[in-house]
């Protein structure tokens, strides 16, 4: 519980800009929901439901695909920064300095998809596609420094962890 509990408020902190009035619990039963279903489709495809399963339709939709996106990528960010502690064991500082460096290539991504108007202008434009990506990626333009620092934040901790209930088992 406590590892949901953290995962839900890292998706509680991607949701705050676009729905304010968001819940814990809401997030908490989106993530839920969403994880039982992509846990059975393709590719973890269902996992973009997650905005189906909320109340405020700010958030359904492209939108809610586009924020599942850059959840999935604060994950990827977590485990990188967890890994820099393992390079800087097995490598010592070469290693650490390795892993911040990858950390410091990635980490500004979704702030370089603000500029998705650029982006998705190469897009094709047949069966809407162009137009999909644009509102996929234009999600981010409602998260704040701050709630991209908490949700980090949350997925490190949700890492941590899971990762001392391997340990114990």
């Amino acid at each position: 519980p406590p590892l949901l509990c953290l995962r839900a408020l890292k998706w509680k902190f991607l949701l705050r800009g676009a729905a304010p009035d968001i819940t814990l619990h809401q997030a908490l039963r989106s993530y839920l929901g969403a994880m039982a279903l992509g846990l059975v489709t393709p590719g973890r495809v269902g996992e973009f439901s997650r905005g189906l399963y909320l109340p405020q339709k700010e958030v359904q939709g492209w939108r809610g695909a586009g924020l599942v996106l850059i959840d999935n990528w604060i994950d990827f960010l977590a485990v990188i920064a967890w890994a820099c502690l393992g390079w800087a064991v097995c490598f010592g500082g070469k290693g650490l300095a390795l892993g911040v460096a990858l950390f410091l290539v990635f980490a500004p991504i979704p702030f370089w998809l603000r500029l998705s108007g650029k982006v998705t202008s190469r897009f094709p434009s047949r069966w809407g596609f162009r137009e999909s990506a644009s509102k996929t990626l234009a999600a981010g333009r409602d998260v704040s420094r701050r709630d991209y620092l908490g949700a980090f934040s949350s997925g490190v901790a949700a890492y941590g962890l899971e990762w001392l209930q391997i340990a114990l088992l």
